[in-house]
């Protein structure tokens, strides 16, 4: 039975315009080394970031009378309309709801027909009322234009780009930029590499353009350091973004893989202690038998000693910079504040824009928990989730520019 549940979501007003460079922290320097453009800021920008401002809610899809039940939320887009499209991934849908968050209409349900999806990872707007699915499990591209079906793109019959890559934007030339999805996590010594791909549905060629630093290789059954720092890739139509949470740069490439310029910073490092490891360790206790249904009672709590008794901190490294990494085009690169044991995709509840020249930052802070799916159109979509574990699609207008 649906469960309607009443709540109150409020975002911290903080969002504003872009200032000059040195508005941020300290003058940023900038200057051009071998054909690449880098911005220096000698301080730390998120310390005085002028803040975003977002209006209150236009609307919260999920719980309401008549609205949509979503099951897990991997991804969503806004159209130029004001309506959001989102993949639902747990329940295999793709659902549109009105600019005025009524009116859920499901564009692609579960199967594995030309028009369903089966595991969908991604939708993406292209354009007036057409969006791309990447459909995971039936290893296809799906081309949607309102309620119709436009295209259908296989690519079944290639393993890496069936379930190996993710796709994260289109460029002017209509290739697809994709990045390494997954990674073995005892794959040899060091850092694991990830690829970054441009995939061109024509003709169904899949190029390398460029690698970078997904994770650090740690043995299966070994130590396992719980703040351990990642590395992040996204794109927008103007190439891709990489960055790794453990170094305050972040490098755009163009979409054939040549850097374009980086960004440095110089932020405040924070350190683990005591208290960041027992917070991992209460999540475990909570997330454990929820991840494990079928284990019996009588080995859950040894499951669960046995997994706690691996972690090993690393008191000399500092906690990451970043959970999370979206490149949202012209409303800059915006990246989710890290939270040891943090609810919600593991990420806190504030993020710093970065502007795409990099020259700027700003901050955003939710109330409550919100992780952001898209920025377009002076409109941001979101996702967060109630007392009751119901997820619900929100979305806010920005005041003033984005």
């Amino acid at each position: 039975m649906k469960r309607f549940v009443h709540f109150a979501l409020v975002a911290t007003a903080t969002v504003g315009c872009d200032g000059p460079a040195g508005s941020a922290g300290g003058d940023a320097v900038a200057r051009d080394s071998a054909g690449i453009h880098i911005v220096e800021h000698p301080a730390d920008p998120g310390l005085v970031a002028p803040p975003l401002t977002l209006t209150d809610p236009l609307f919260a899809h999920g719980s309401r009378p008549g609205d949509h039940l979503f099951d897990r939320i991997v991804d969503g887009a806004i159209l130029p309309d004001g309506s959001i499209v989102i993949a639902d991934i747990g329940a295999s849908e793709i659902v549109r709801i009105a600019p005025d968050g009524g009116s859920p209409v499901v564009l692609a349900g579960s199967g594995q027909g030309p028009g369903e999806v089966r595991f969908p990872i991604g939708v993406h707007a292209l354009g007036g009322d057409s969006v791309l699915v990447e459909d995971d499990g039936n290893g296809k591209f799906l081309v949607l234009r309102g309620r119709d079906v436009a295209e259908v793109i296989s690519v079944a019959g290639d393993p890496q780009l069936a379930r190996g890559l993710r796709a994260h934007a289109m460029d002017g030339s209509g290739r697809l930029l994709m990045t390494t999805s997954s990674y073995m996590s005892d794959a040899g010594t060091g850092w694991i590499p990830g690829s970054m791909v441009r995939f061109d549905p024509a003709d169904r060629a899949a190029d390398t353009v460029a690698t970078f630093d997904m994770a650090f290789s740690r043995p299966h059954d070994g130590p396992r350091n719980p703040f351990a720092p990642f590395g992040h890739v996204s794109a927008s139509s103007e190439g891709f973004v990489v960055g790794r949470s453990d170094r305050p740069e972040l490098l755009w490439r163009h979409p054939d893989g040549t850097p374009a310029r980086i960004v440095r910073w110089n932020p405040t490092r924070v350190f683990p202690d005591e208290s960041d490891l027992e917070r991992v360790e209460a999540r475990l206790r909570e997330d454990l038998p929820r991840m494990n249904p079928g284990l019996p009672a009588s080995r859950l709590e040894g499951f669960i000693q046995e997994q706690i008794a691996r972690l090993q901190v690393v008191p000399d490294e500092p906690l990451p910079l970043f959970v999370e990494l979206m490149d949202h085009g012209d409303a800059g690169v915006w990246l989710r504040a890290y939270e040891p044991a943090g609810d919600f995709f593991g990420g806190g509840s504030g993020y710093r824009v970065v502007s795409p020249d990099g020259r700027s930052f700003r901050s955003l802070g939710f109330s409550t928990p919100t992780r952001v799916l898209d920025v377009a159109y002076g409109r941001l979509l979101g996702i967060f989730q109630d007392d009751l574990d119901v997820q619900h699609a929100v979305v806010y207008a920005f005041e003033g520019r984005p």
